[in-house]
């Protein structure tokens, strides 16, 4: 394909004019031809495309006979790792950890929420009670469970610390973060949220982290702690939540993500004690923050990608992120 003419199939509809304008100044700087599309793109459209920047159908990709590099503006790529596309190494496949701040401020609101019992005062105030519960939670002082120590356990974790929360980080990898105060491996992870007051679960989903939070985990956790999912639905074994939870085992649980989304009106979730819904709203690209932060992540690499360089967004397909 020559050089004047490597196509960039561009389909992020939330752009704004200037983020629009930093992705196609990146794209033609570096030899490419943007193409944005205000819909999704048609099998054609994308059948000479060097490079996609945005979330298509899976199946759409074996059109892509050109492709070499797709680059999402989420991070969870999950529909994606088992592509023949990637998986085969002719294309790479990269993501967007752009999503750190606005999940990690959405975990404290709804820790907090919980802890001072934000959902017994609406209630209450709605019928015009003047009503007080006692006693009440805060992470000041509490030891914190982090499951997943990437940029949303590390954007959690630092500023849970910063509100005087210890911090105890649960990962694959022997290495301790700096903001972690003490770390275990998933291997023992019931160990690990035995004695912590609440445990924030953010990681991707993968054969292994398919339903990792069974049973068995729940009931090692410390009786009246709390249970926060911002990483992927099936990674919860939503019926053993709902038992830990009934029983009173747990004092509380927020989820952002399901099984099944959106979440069916006849689950039993939806009236499940103390379980604090939120319909996958935690990152999404709501706030503009987040806007900027993949504009950027796309921009670095494509600068990387023009030089010849691996993205440094790369997926490991065979991992899963």
């Amino acid at each position: 394909m020559e050089k004047d003419n490597r196509k960039v199939i561009i389909f992020v509809p939330w752009m704004n004019e200037e983020q629009r304008t930093r992705v196609e100044k990146a794209c033609m700087s570096n030899g490419f031809t943007p193409v944005f599309c205000g819909d999704l793109p048609g099998e054609e459209e994308i059948r000479d495309a060097e490079v996609i920047y945005g979330v298509i159908p899976g199946d759409m990709l074996k059109s892509a006979s050109s492709l070499k590099w797709m680059h999402c503006p989420m991070a969870g790529v999950n529909i994606y790792t088992d592509n023949e596309v990637f998986t085969s190494g002719r294309a790479i496949l990269s993501n967007s950890n752009a999503f750190g701040v606005a999940i990690a401020e959405h975990i404290i609101c709804v820790l907090l929420m919980m802890m001072k019992h934000m959902d017994f005062y609406r209630d209450v105030t709605s019928n015009r009670k003047w009503q007080k519960i006692s006693p009440i939670g805060s992470i000041t002082g509490s030891r914190i469970a982090v499951i997943g120590t990437g940029d949303i356990g590390e954007s959690f974790g630092t500023r849970a610390k910063a509100l005087g929360a210890g911090i105890v980080g649960v990962r694959t990898r022997n290495e301790k973060p700096s903001w972690c105060d003490e770390l275990f491996l998933t291997a023992d992870m019931n160990k690990a949220v035995s004695e912590c007051d609440a445990v924030v679960a953010s990681l991707p989903l993968t054969t292994e982290t398919a339903g990792i939070f069974d049973e068995e985990f729940f009931s090692s956790m410390k009786e009246g702690s709390y249970f926060v999912n911002v990483g992927r639905g099936p990674s919860v074994d939503e019926d053993a939540l709902v038992k830990a939870l009934e029983s009173g085992h747990l004092a509380g649980a927020a989820l952002d993500v399901f099984v099944r989304e959106p979440l069916p009106g006849d689950s039993p979730l939806w009236d499940t004690k103390g379980l604090l819904i939120t319909p996958h709203c935690a990152g999404d690209v709501a706030l503009p923050y987040t806007r900027e932060r993949i504009t950027d992540i796309f921009v670095q690499n494509m600068n990387e990608y023009a030089r010849g360089e691996t993205p440094s967004a790369a997926v490991d397909v065979k991992k899963g992120y």
